[in-house]
């Protein structure tokens, strides 16, 4: 009975400190990784799988294109193809593998064999349900909650996981620049209550951060030197934020949180 009332109350802190977490004034770089396969000008986005503790970077654009896992030190694990031309991607500790989404519409989840590789992308029956507001906008998703999130001039689209149906639209307020100033098609979910939707302003280097009902709650300014991005090369996870820069194919993660 103590052993279970411990690790009740161990649950309830970890949610509890998780729900309380704060943006840092001043993130700091503590991951470099690039990229050994070839193909592709634009890093979608970066996933951590906290069941083996690796990350895996995929590109967007074509099937064909790099999916690779790294350590925390910025090692190569393994190389493969990212198997679809993929728009969003995650990871649902649930169901132990990858899920996301595709150009123009579309879900898929791809399982990890024993290794922790990624297999080949099944497709489920209502996969083709999906259609984001426009062909390239990244899509991102609340796994606890079912729910996947796109950006889309100033408006977040929230989609039902389960059956791929739009839910609502959400209206952003309050934001400190123009939307001009946005990454017209990357944006990221933190699960972290005032900061869960998080935006790039491409111009002045900053992440714009929004609560669950849309309105901007802080921004966090990123060092000087990091990758100057306009759309994509963004991704959030294991509390950094991920940037690419296409030039040395590589991805440079912040701590910010």
């Amino acid at each position: 009975m103590k052993k279970i009332t411990l690790g009740i109350l161990f649950i309830a802190f970890t949610v509890a400190l998780n729900a309380q977490k704060k943006p840092l004034a001043n993130p700091t770089l503590d991951i470099t990784y690039f990229v050994q396969g070839e193909g592709g000008a634009n890093g979608l986005t970066v996933v951590y799988n906290p069941d083996n503790g690796y990350y895996y970077a995929i590109q967007a654009g074509n099937a064909g294109f790099p999916l690779e896992m790294f350590n925390s030190k910025g090692e190569n694990i393994y190389s493969t193809t990212a198997k679809k031309d993929c728009r969003g991607f995650w990871y649902n500790p649930k169901l132990k593998c990858f899920e996301g989404t595709m150009y123009m519409g579309g879900t898929f989840k791809m399982y990890l064999d024993g290794s922790g590789f990624p297999t080949n992308a099944i497709m489920l029956g209502n996969s083709m349900d999906f259609v984001p507001p426009s062909e390239q906008v990244q899509t991102v998703c609340d796994v606890k909650k079912g729910e996947m999130y796109c950006y889309e001039s100033g408006t977040i689209h929230v989609f039902n996981q389960k059956t791929n149906k739009k839910k609502k639209k959400i209206t952003l307020k309050n934001c400190p620049v123009s939307w001009d100033y946005v990454n017209p098609y990357a944006m990221f979910f933190t699960g972290y209550k005032n900061y869960e939707f998080g935006l790039y302003d491409v111009v002045n280097m900053k992440v714009l951060l929004f609560n669950a009902k849309g309105v901007y709650t802080e921004s966090v300014q990123m060092p000087f030197d990091v990758p100057q991005i306009e759309w994509f090369r963004l991704g959030f996870t294991n509390d950094r934020v991920f940037l690419y820069d296409g030039d040395y194919r590589a991805w440079y993660g912040y701590k910010i949180f």
